[in-house]
């Protein structure tokens, strides 16, 4: 018996179970995430067999909706490809569909018995099966089963084996860049291994290789990132070559810019001092100006906040008058202003007011200073920079930082 994936409320009802393929009357919601009630997820279980076992068609699940009695068509750039039972057609990022059950039989039976075995978190039973389907798969499934292998052997922590199914997803007829973008490996180990050193070798062969420099360009953020996990000192002499990249327009995604943003760190900024709005820069200002306003004007709008509040620090360090520092401030201001739920407000708040500080706005300083204080989004170490400088305001408002 397995369990599966249940909402949290209402999951009795029979609405809720009843069949459907969108998001009004007549859908069975499903939600992922594990820890509800298990006689709720034996139930749900059940109701999902049933209507796959009586349903003519293929059966997709995604964004928790059950979309029974479908037909996969195709795999375009990542995003899969079906016909719901209303002749309404939908596409969903591979890495986003929770469940594929084909209507075929033959090698699909071990695709499907895969599928429901990655669908209940149990990506090893998984991956054995989903090996068996790609030897014998034709058209684009060999690229949907890639992407199911790469997500399966992240799970269960073989990055060097993720690694080799991401490689074959980047250079994907039917997947490419867009998939491999949404799908970049994310159990890395937080200290050197054995994998980790294989799955070096692995992207650093790849990159010497006789390639597109757009996906060149994803190797070595991929390489980057893990280098950077582990704690490796290498990823300190490669972060401006990464920080440097253009990434293409079907690789945009927030995961690649979190690492964009991460080598921007690391090759702008060497340390972090104690107070908000003083981080020393590494390298010519211009060139640093330049890769930054590239990735600000093509990262997508939740990936801007960190970029605006490096631009501001990097900013702030070079400012020679108070124009200087008002323009730094601004973007701080801009994160708290135009994203004010967004978990870096807090930190651009503590930088707002250093700022202001540097202008003699104490008032103002201290206003913002509990206005983080406030914010439901806080973390540790930004509260404790917040009360420090608020209590050096208070003590001596007129003095600059």
């Amino acid at each position: 018996m397995f369990c599966v994936r249940t909402p949290s409320a209402s999951v009795g009802s029979a609405s809720h179970l009843s069949k459907g393929g969108s998001r009004g009357v007549g859908t069975r919601r499903l939600r992922s995430g594990f820890g509800f009630d298990c006689r709720w997820r034996v139930l749900a279980f059940f109701v999902a067999t049933l209507v796959a076992t009586n349903a003519r068609g293929d059966q997709v699940v995604t964004g928790g909706v059950n979309y029974p009695d479908a037909k996969i068509v195709n795999l375009d750039q990542g995003k899969l490809q079906f016909r719901a039972a209303d002749g309404r057609l939908h596409s969903a990022w591979i890495g986003e569909v929770e469940l594929m059950i084909v209507d075929r039989s033959g090698v699909f039976e071990d695709f499907n018995q895969a599928e429901r075995f990655l669908f209940e978190n149990q990506p090893q039973k998984a991956i054995a099966r989903y090996e068996r389907t790609l030897r014998l798969s034709q058209e684009y499934w060999p690229d949907v089963i890639a992407a199911r292998l790469a997500a399966a052997h992240d799970r269960v922590g073989q990055l060097d084996r993720a690694v080799q199914y991401w490689i074959r997803l980047l250079s994907g007829r039917w997947s490419g860049m867009a998939a491999a973008a949404h799908l970049m490996p994310r159990n890395i180990p937080a200290k050197h291994d054995g994998r980790v050193a294989l799955t070096v070798d692995l992207l650093t062969n790849e990159i010497r290789k006789d390639i597109d420099e757009d996906r060149r360009a994803m190797l070595e953020l991929l390489r980057f990132e893990i280098l950077r996990r582990v704690g490796d000192a290498r990823s300190n002499e490669l972060a401006r070559g990464v920080a440097e990249l253009s990434i293409a327009a079907p690789a945009r995604s927030e995961g690649v810019y979190a690492i964009v943003l991460a080598a921007m760190q690391t090759a702008f900024i060497r340390t972090p001092s104690a107070s908000a709005g003083s981080w020393p820069v590494a390298g010519a200002p211009g060139s640093d100006q330049a890769a930054l306003d590239r990735a600000m004007r093509d990262c997508p709008e939740r990936s801007l906040p960190g970029f605006l509040i490096l631009k501001g620090r990097l900013l702030l360090r070079t400012a020679k008058s108070r124009e200087d520092v008002i323009h730094a401030a601004w973007c701080f201001m801009r994160v708290v202003i135009h994203l004010p739920d967004d978990p870096l407000v807090p930190e651009a708040l503590v930088a707002a007011a250093g700022a202001l500080r540097r202008l003699e706005r104490a008032d103002q300083a201290a206003s913002l200073l509990n206005e983080c204080l406030a914010h439901a989004r806080i973390g540790d170490e930004t509260r404790k920079q917040a009360e420090a400088m608020l209590a050096e305001v208070r003590r001596n408002p007129s003095a600059k930082p």
